[in-house]
Parts: structure tokens; C-alpha cells; sequence
């Protein structure tokens, strides 16, 4: 037990370092960041060298700072998306520019023209241009964006990330949860979160999350800032999928400290009456509670933030089909004598227990954690940790459908999966 728990150990130490110890190319943000390109000019259209541009990321305190070269020309890369983003360019003997309420989509490299007058003068209020929700940045191809205010605006039943990318023309929804991306099989998307994959490598599961078989979701429709859909993009970071690509950024704690709650509860009372072939269904036991809840702030304000995100899912399902007590004999074919008689020498004389041949339903838990850590120990280097827990449980039914075979409820399949992801960049 000792030599396992170290080399457990061991493993867990070596995946945390290894995005250190790559080299530069490989610890590429996989297209999760946002870029700027700016020139300054003068009046006359002249660049202007040796000017100073501060960006000034409002929520977290962040900035950073540049110095334009001899052709006026500017570059901030690695940011985050989002904001919003405050600029201003300082020279001497020249009036500061302010450009404010900058915000930036994924993948996005956003270009400005920026205008110094040779002498101090009043300026007049600026009017910025934001990029709507659903905009494709420049850069990118074919992509749909969302920001967070669009994300928590949009109705979602099952508060599955991957519903959002409903909104793109190029997606297609099945019953079964898959996602064709471009009429590509879904099986060939990808799905990433900051950059880093999540998704089922594997094949297993129609809606290519982790867990998929057990009805899991990759992340918390709670700890999303931005969601993208693309398209055979032109950006060399975004590889490893030859169908359609879902990128999704999260949330960051700020300087100042936000938490959020939500609930939906529904039962049986709140439905109408469930038949088939005019024999009642039992709803009593039908029931789903879903919450969540949010928390962000500052470990130290404008250097270390913490943001974090719970969603928890009860429900549980009658099932549907024909059932011995409740249901018409003729179509069973089964009496309910037979059955409760064949119950009785499985447990008393083989020692197995057959379950009921009732009416059942079906539990399906699912618990989704997220936490982010972000450190800036200077205006040069940003340090992101994250975690992931994914854990749901599906039960499937036992056969119930008429004029075939009956099944006891111990024949039904329970799936787990549990999932734990750490990135360090």
C-alpha cells in the first residue's frame, strides 16, 4: 500500500510539471486566449514611436504595458477574454488616449488605430464598437461566439454546455446527444476548456464528454464566460479534431467577492396524469432537484484570484412500458402469481434476489465541480491552475415493452463515472 500511494503520488507530481518543463510551442493556450495589434499615429498619419500603452483589465486589477516601435505599431497576446478592458497610451508633449469597455472573444485578435494630438487638448467621448454575441472574430474562420451575458440569458433545461452550440449554423443536435459539427461525425469533434481537452478520447459515448454513457456534463453552465463554436479554423493552435471544435473560457475571480445560487425543483404534483394504453403509470416517485452555486474573489486583490463552481442534479424517472400489477395481463403475458412465485424460489432457494416486478423508477445523480486559480506575480507572467470533477450515475431499465420478454428490475444496468482533471499553465 505504501509503494502504491507513492507512486500515486509520484504520478500526480510529474503531470502537474510537465507543462513547465515543455518547451514554449507546446505550452501553447490552445486558441483560449485573446490578442490586440494597435499603431499609433500622429495627426498627420505619422507613426508614433516610443509611446506607452497600458491595458488595464478592470475586473482583476491586471495590466500590462507595452512601448510602441519605430513604425507606431503595439502587441499585447495571452489575454483573457472577456473584460471589460481599459486602454491608455501616454507620450510626452502629446494628450493621453483613453479607449475604454474593450471586450474580447476567444481566439480573437482585436486591431486598433489610436490617434495622438501633438498638444494637450480636451477630447470628446469616445463611442466603442463591441463585437456582438455570435460575431466571428477576426482571424478565426468559421466560428460562433457567446459571450457570459448570453450564456446566462439562453434557456437550458439540462444546463449542458454543449446545448449552446444549438446557436451555431454549422451544428446539428440529436436525440441521443450527439453533436455533428459541419456534417462531420460527432465522434470527430473536440471539446476544450482554457485550452486544455475534455472529452472522450475513447469513443464511448454518443455525446463525447467524459462519462457520457453515465449522462455526465463536462463542466458547470455556471462557470462559463465565453463558448465557441469553430468551424475549420485558420489559427495553427486549435488541431487534434477534423470535425468541429467546442471551446469554452471560465470565469475568474475578481477583486471583488461574488457568490451565486440557483435551484429548480420539480415532482409529480407539478405534471399531469401519465398513461399507456389506458393503464395509469405510477408518477409518485418522479422528482428532480438541480442546483448550483458560485463563488469568486481575491486571495490577494490584483495579484491571486479564486473562482469556483458546484452543480448537483437528483432525478428520478418512471419507467415507462407495461407492468405486472398495473398493466393488462393479455399484453405481459406474464400473471402476477407466476411472477411473484418465480421471486420467491429464486430468494428462498437460490438465494438471489429477482428485484420487483412493479411498477419502478430510475435515479440519475450527477455532481459537477470547477475551480480555477489565477496568480499574476508581475505584469509579465500569469500562472492558471484548474480542477475538474465530473460524477454522474445512469440507471437503465429493465425490459418492460409488451408481447416480449419480462424482465425483473434486477436485471436493469447502473453506469458510473467519475472523472478528476487538473491543467496547470
Amino acid at each position: 500500500m505504501v509503494g502504491s500511494s507513492s507512486a500515486r503520488l509520484l504520478t500526480i507530481a510529474v503531470v502537474l510539471l510537465l507543462p513547465v518543463l515543455l518547451p514554449p510551442a507546446v505550452r501553447a493556450q490552445g486558441g483560449s486566449t485573446a490578442s490586440i495589434l494597435g499603431v499609433v499615429t500622429d495627426s498627420e498619419a505619422a507613426p508614433v514611436s516610443d509611446a506607452t500603452v497600458t491595458l488595464h483589465l478592470e475586473a482583476t486589477g491586471a495590466r500590462r504595458s507595452a512601448v510602441t516601435d519605430a513604425a507606431g505599431r503595439f502587441r499585447f497576446t495571452n489575454l483573457q477574454p472577456g473584460g471589460p478592458y481599459t486602454l491608455f497610451v501616454e507620450r510626452l508633449g502629446a494628450a493621453s488616449v483613453r479607449r475604454e469597455g474593450i471586450h474580447l472573444a476567444i481566439g480573437e485578435t482585436l486591431r486598433l488605430e489610436l490617434i495622438l494630438q501633438e498638444r494637450p487638448v480636451e477630447l470628446d467621448g469616445l463611442e466603442v464598437a463591441v463585437a456582438a454575441p455570435g460575431q466571428v472574430p477576426a482571424g478565426v474562420g468559421a466560428a460562433t461566439v457567446l459571450d457570459a451575458t448570453t450564456v446566462m440569458q439562453l434557456p437550458s433545461v439540462d444546463r449542458d454546455v454543449r446545448d449552446l452550440a444549438a446557436l451555431s449554423p454549422f451544428a446539428r443536435l440529436d436525440a441521443d446527444g450527439s453533436i455533428s459539427i459541419a456534417g462531420q461525425n460527432n465522434r470527430y469533434n473536440g471539446i476544450r476548456v482554457n485550452g486544455a481537452a475534455l472529452q472522450d478520447h475513447l469513443g464511448l459515448s454518443a455525446t463525447g464528454v467524459p462519462g457520457g454513457e453515465a449522462g455526465a456534463r463536462p463542466i458547470p453552465l455556471s462557470a462559463i464566460e465565453q463558448f465557441q463554436v469553430v468551424v475549420a479554423p485558420y489559427d495553427v493552435r486549435l488541431s487534434g479534431f477534423t470535425g468541429g471544435l467546442m471551446n469554452a473560457v471560465t470565469r475568474t475571480g475578481t477583486n471583488e467577492w461574488r457568490a451565486e445560487v440557483f435551484g429548480h425543483f420539480r415532482d409529480h404534483r407539478l405534471m399531469g396524469e401519465l398513461s399507456v394504453d389506458d393503464a395509469p403509470v405510477p408518477t409518485r416517485e418522479f422528482g428532480r432537484t438541480h442546483a448550483g452555486v458560485t463563488l469568486g474573489g481575491p486571495i490577494r486583490a490584483d495579484r491571486a484570484h479564486v473562482f469556483l463552481a458546484y452543480e448537483t442534479e437528483q432525478s428520478r424517472t418512471p419507467v415507462g412500458g407495461h407492468h405486472i400489477g398495473a398493466s393488462d395481463p393479455f399484453r405481459i403475458q406474464v400473471h402476477p402469481d407466476s411472477a411473484d412465485r418465480l421471486g420467491r424460489i429464486l430468494r428462498d432457494v437460490h438465494g438471489a434476489d429477482a428485484g420487483t416486478a412493479g411498477p419502478l423508477s430510475l435515479s440519475s445523480p450527477r455532481h459537477n465541480f470547477f475551480t480555477r486559480f489565477d496568480v499574476r506575480p508581475n505584469a509579465t507572467h500569469r500562472l492558471v491552475a484548474q480542477y475538474a470533477f465530473i460524477d454522474a450515475a445512469r440507471e437503465l431499465a429493465p425490459n418492460r415493452e409488451p408481447f416480449d420478454e419480462y424482465e425483473f428490475s434486477s436485471t436493469g444496468t447502473r453506469v458510473t463515472s467519475g472523472t478528476h482533471a487538473a491543467t496547470l499553465q
